[in-house]
């Protein structure tokens, strides 16, 4: 049977696009509009989504501005596009819980005169994926925070941090447990987004990074919540040999 297809619906005088310097982009705001409806069940899964042109009409934007707004769907796995039958809407999938254990503090404790260093500490606008993360106007400012990590003095890891701007941060001297003072500020992660991948050296790697050779580096981007909140968002980049990744699936 073919899958339902879906008219687009009216415009909704309440659902404006934003349009002002520093606000999401149009095709931000228009995936978040469809993911929406997704979740609300607006587009039941199986059916098959309004087409380009249909969604062109209803936002008023360019064909390529939904691309993008669509394009995001299908990398969260939301929307699949299949030749000559449009563009379903997938049934979500059953994840099995990841842990996720970093055991780089552990090499840390069993070598000497290992310390944290505070690098900077700053009010900046973010870059477009962590103001996304946020739901903030792209150019609303936001605690960022530059750490690192040394090793026998040498430098093991770097750590770039983004602060909700409903974090009260000003600790000035944070080489301590951040998410152990973001819950003294009363806003404890209680859930985190974690994506690891290997990654050659760029040229900004090598200048945080002394005498960095050939070998790959372990990149990190970590989404911390505080329930439905976003909290934290830091990429860090560690030296391959200091670093180790477990992931224990089930029990």
């Amino acid at each position: 049977m073919k899958p339902p297809h879906l008219r687009p619906l009216r415009k909704d005088p309440l659902m404006q696009l934003v349009s002002l310097p520093g606000d999401k982009p149009l095709w931000s705001q228009i995936a978040q509009i469809l993911s929406e409806r997704i979740a609300n069940g607006t587009y039941p899964v199986g059916s098959t989504m309004p087409g380009e042109m249909a969604l062109m009409e209803e936002f008023g934007v360019s064909r390529i501005t939904v691309r993008q707004a669509l394009d995001k769907l299908v990398s969260r796995g939301l929307i699949e596009r299949r030749r000559g039958k449009g563009t379903l809407v997938l049934e979500p999938q059953d994840l099995i819980e990841t842990h996720l254990h970093s055991s780089f503090s552990d090499f840390a404790e069993v070598r000497n005169h290992t310390e944290r260093k505070l690098l900077s500490l700053s009010r900046e606008t973010p870059p477009e994926e962590v103001a996304e993360f946020f739901g903030i106007p792209r150019a609303q400012k936001v605690v960022r925070l530059c750490r690192a990590t040394v090793i026998n003095d040498h430098r093991a890891a770097y750590f770039e941090t983004y602060l909700s701007p409903e974090v009260p941060f000003d600790r000035l001297d944070d080489t301590g447990s951040l998410y152990e003072y973001l819950g003294e500020l009363g806003f404890p992660v209680t859930s985190i987004v974690e994506t690891v991948r290997a990654a050659n050296p760029t040229g900004k790697d090598r200048e945080r990074f002394e005498g960095l050779g050939e070998g790959a580096l372990l990149k990190r981007c970590r989404q911390g919540s505080f329930g439905q909140m976003p909290v934290e968002y830091t990429n860090s980049t560690y030296r391959g040999q200091d670093y180790e990744l477990t992931i224990r699936l089930g029990e």
